[in-house]
């Protein structure tokens, strides 16, 4: 998604590690670009999220990118995260006709947020979208919607993107008629061109596979140990749980904890009871 008016200059503000509410404000077309590593041509599309908890000196929300593939492969990260912030799968209707990526503008969701390394500075990237959970309060939206399309041109809302966005989106094959980017042109173009705030990393080869209670994050192999545990002896777990996709493990899980969660409580009552007689 876009960046809308940042500041001008200062320090970079990286966002700290961790899992944030946050809300999508942005999504901008970044059209087809070469990829010097593979050789090849691919639609990306950027994302932007605000983190409406965590406000920089002048009283703005931090915001985060990250650019994807436009695809609805089952290998495609887009879809990965599309469905894990859903909470559901991509139906084979959204499959044959496209799901509708602008309606996702404005919707809330969980960040997990991770720190990497390059060229000596830290940046921070975004390892998993998922839903919010149900009572989960997350505050009005900050920043101006911004939606771009690449067949759209220079139009109005083209003018209005940062430029190190607007340099992306001019070496497009759209934008240059097909013709390869140099070197340099393909080397940059996964780096903001002079913006001092934020880096935009590429897309990781393979998602990161995140779950979530709360305000904590866990891998798969953490998540389902905790599962495991919960569930021994208790109560019977779902039907080969360690095979389940991230989307229904990440649901099978919140329903094993709250059933924990109750069980524990009941037993906690039943004791304090026992004492008062």
């Amino acid at each position: 998604m876009s960046l809308t008016v940042k500041n001008d200059g200062g320090e970079r503000m990286v966002v700290p590690s961790g899992t944030y509410v946050a809300r999508c404000y942005s999504i901008v077309d970044l059209g087809t670009q070469y990829s010097e590593k593979f050789g090849v041509w691919s639609h990306k599309v950027l994302l932007q999220f605000e983190l409406p908890t965590e406000l920089m000196d002048d009283g703005r929300p931090l915001a985060i990118s990250s650019k994807y593939t436009l695809s609805l492969n089952e290998k495609a990260n887009l879809r990965h995260i599309l469905e894990s912030w859903l909470g559901r799968t991509i139906t084979e209707k959204e499959e044959k006709e496209g799901f509708a990526l602008g309606s996702m503008l404005g919707a809330p969701c969980l960040l997990a947020i991770i720190h990497a390394d390059s060229n000596g500075k830290t940046y921070a990237n975004i390892a998993g979208v998922m839903s919010v959970p149900k009572g989960t309060a997350v505050p009005e939206q900050s920043n101006p919607m911004v939606s771009y399309d690449v067949e759209n041109g220079k139009d109005a809302v083209f003018t209005k993107l940062p430029e190190w966005i607007r340099t992306i989106i001019e070496q497009s094959k759209e934008f240059k008629d097909g013709d390869e980017p140099t070197p340099e042109e393909a080397a940059d173009t996964s780096m903001p061109f002079g913006d001092p705030e934020m880096a935009v990393p590429e897309e990781p080869a393979v998602p990161a596979e995140v779950y979530t209670w709360l305000e904590s994050t866990f891998t798969r192999a953490e998540w389902l140990t905790r599962l495991h545990q919960a569930a021994s002896g208790r109560f019977e777990e779902p039907t080969d749980m360690d095979k389940l996709n991230p989307v229904d493990l990440q649901a099978a899980g919140e329903i094993i904890i709250r059933k924990y969660l109750a069980m524990a409580s009941g037993k906690k009552k039943a004791v304090t009871e026992k004492v008062a007689k």
